[in-house]
């Protein structure tokens, strides 16, 4: 009875720690930017023969890492989030003809990356096997994320839902303009996308709104921003100063 106890917690452990989430941290140690190499990568520091392929794989690509190509993404597509830095752009191609599923739940877009989805055959098109959420974590206008999927000929919905989230630093904005966010092929399948739970809040010096806009089969969401009129810091000091005179003027004539 103790042995088969002892049996069945030790089977226990090892299925949870065939469950526990896998860190894979990308080092482009290998020749070529190519995703399915397992020495591109590094689990606990060091390679360990595998690269993130199953729905348990947590894929962080760090800055600067340039272009790197996920071939047949699709079909090796349930890493469970992707995780982009400043300085890197995945593209995601499908190999195969017709209709293939991208399953990963979850993208972390840092401001500066950029994800692609492509197609080496005219007849190939993703769909999505989930739902999506894509993080955008404070992009800013001149160095912003930017999700591309308008290089495949279609990119199915299957009655999911793209959720876009995070906010934009408004902090160096100048004047007027949009930040492109996501970009995609139309069509009457597409995915629906929700960005309620994009921040466009602003603030006191700053107009934020999404920007949505259907053009030559062209879906393209972003956000429109305007930068209030400030003034100057010196303009409001000699204000400030000449009110001060007027007042003390006043006083003494009373």
């Amino acid at each position: 009875m103790k042995k088969t106890l002892l049996l069945t917690l030790a089977s226990l452990s090892l299925c949870m720690t065939a469950q526990a989430d896998t860190d894979y941290v990308w080092s482009g140690k290998a020749d070529g930017q190519t995703w399915s190499n397992p020495n591109n990568w590094n689990v606990g520091g060091r390679p360990n023969a595998y690269y993130p392929q199953s729905g348990s794989d947590n894929a962080i690509i760090g800055a600067d890492a340039g272009t790197i190509r996920w071939e047949d993404c699709a079909y090796w597509g349930a890493t469970k989030s992707i995780a982009l830095g400043s300085g890197s752009t995945l593209i995601c191609n499908a190999t195969g003809e017709g209709h293939a599923d991208f399953s990963v739940p979850s993208i972390t877009l840092e401001s500066g990356s950029a994800l692609q989805f492509s197609s080496t055959s005219t007849n190939g098109d993703f769909g999505l096997q989930n739902d999506l959420t894509v993080n955008y974590n404070k992009v800013t206008a001149a160095d912003h994320a930017y999700f591309d999927a308008t290089e495949v000929r279609q990119w199915w919905g299957n009655d999911h839902t793209v959720y876009l989230t995070g906010s934009l630093d408004t902090t160096d904005l100048t004047g007027s303009g949009t930040i492109k966010l996501l970009a995609f092929t139309t069509f009457n399948s597409a995915p629906t996308i929700n960005y309620n739970g994009f921040d466009v809040t602003g603030d006191s010096s700053v107009e934020l709104s999404i920007y949505d806009v259907k053009e030559d089969g062209v879906r393209t969401i972003g956000v429109n921003y305007n930068v209030l009129t400030v003034p100057e810091p010196t303009t409001a000091t000699l204000s400030l100063l000449a009110l001060a005179a007027l007042c003390s003027r006043r006083r003494r004539k009373a």
